[in-house]
């Protein structure tokens, strides 16, 4: 009888323990409260009696969060405290489902990132059926500022936007899109003095290298830098050639010394620069031949006076005989 009763207290004994759940209110907070120099946390554990996750109020009054996986690594720990919070697998939030496997972290809906987010791979922005997906930068007051997106027929387009929301820079791929300066690049003011052209830019420009133009170039200046003129051609030591020189050249040649000719002109096209210092220089040369006929003139109008002098004094002395003789 004694050990019948016995039996019977210790059956209700594990009844009472192991039937035992937690209960909390069904409304208000629900608290796991921390005694002096101990810990409580919420654990997960499997049948093997292993803690796979816990939810935990360490003793230095900060909380964590973990997953183990079926091995008992670690899997995603995010800690309240200085320790960093380490993922070393997935971070899923939202349904999984085969779009998020073999993803390091998948959001399904609206994310926002209070700070850097940095993309080591590609970044995809997909676009789903009849519709378009957009990068959008927003400031603090909720206004689109820049866009890079996809449009729905299947192209792109990047543009900024001032402080009034007047488009600054745009570039757009299809000219179907409604826009008035589809395909065009605009920097500056968008203006009817824009319209039309492929490449607009408002401002200063600078290219560190070559700029090809396929038809007309128009400009109110030009500015070519130059790294050595022309000016020695008048240096003393200068070979000028003789105008005897110069016009057996054009006649053997068809064009001027150091000037390239019209079929090389038309197949290499000319450097601004390097074509107006060789003009300069046959202006150069022109004033000295100038200088040359001028010094020559000189001298054949003295020659000349002299030859008058000589002439006048022969007549005056031929009088005076004349005279004596009568």
């Amino acid at each position: 009888m004694r050990k019948t009763g016995f039996l019977i207290a210790l059956l209700l004994s594990c009844l009472t323990v192991f039937g035992q759940s937690n209960s909390f209110p069904s409304s208000g907070n629900a608290t796991i409260y921390q005694s002096s120099g101990t810990y409580r946390s919420y654990d997960v554990v499997n049948f093997n009696s292993n803690v796979v996750a816990r939810h935990e109020a360490t003793t230095d009054g900060t909380g964590q969060l973990w997953l183990r996986d079926a091995a008992g690594n670690y899997r995603a720990i995010i800690r309240g405290n200085n320790f960093p919070s380490v993922i070393s697998s997935e971070l899923i939030l939202g349904a999984y489902t085969s779009t998020s496997k073999s993803r390091r972290l998948f959001v399904d809906g609206t994310s926002e990132f209070v700070g850097n987010v940095y993309g080591q791979s590609n970044v995809e922005l997909k676009q789903a059926s009849g519709s378009f997906r957009a990068y959008d930068v927003m400031n603090f007051n909720n206004h689109t500022v820049a866009r890079f997106e996809a449009t729905t027929n299947g192209t792109g387009q990047l543009w900024f936007r001032d402080q009034n929301g007047n488009y600054k820079v745009s570039i757009r791929a299809h000219a179907t899109i409604p826009s008035s300066i589809a395909g065009e690049l605009v920097l500056g003011e968008y203006a009817t003095t824009s319209k039309g052209k492929k490449l607009y830019v408002k401002g200063d420009s600078w290219i560190a290298g070559k700029l090809g133009v396929d038809g007309q170039l128009r400009a109110e200046e030009v500015k070519v830098e130059v790294i050595n003129g022309a000016d020695f051609v008048f240096e003393p030591g200068y070979d000028l050639r003789s105008l005897e020189e110069t016009k057996e050249f054009i006649t053997r040649n068809k064009h001027l010394p150091e000037i390239p000719s019209a079929k090389e002109m038309e197949t290499e096209g000319l450097e601004l620069g390097q074509m107006n210092i060789r003009l300069l220089q046959k202006i150069e040369e022109l004033t000295l031949y100038q200088i040359d006929l001028l010094e020559q003139l000189k001298q054949q109008q003295q020659e000349l006076q002299q030859s008058k002098d000589r002439i006048l004094l022969l007549e005056k002395s031929m009088k005076d005989l004349k005279q004596e003789g009568q």
